[in-house]
């Protein structure tokens, strides 16, 4: 039988100029969501945290 996963014969090489202004605008806008994300985490109250309150 032939193995059905062949191992990579070479390794793709990631050439990224870090000092290209795309570059930097795009990790900003990253970071940028990331901080709301996180900001919006923190904020958001935890539903298990909180009892329901039971009205008769």
């Amino acid at each position: 039988m032939e193995n059905c996963h062949k191992a990579p014969e070479t390794e793709e090489a990631i050439d990224i100029d870090l000092n290209d202004p795309e570059v930097e605008k795009a990790a900003v806008k990253i970071q940028a969501q990331f901080s709301k994300l996180k900001k919006a985490k923190q904020t958001k109250p935890c539903v298990e945290a909180s009892e329901p309150s039971e009205e008769n």
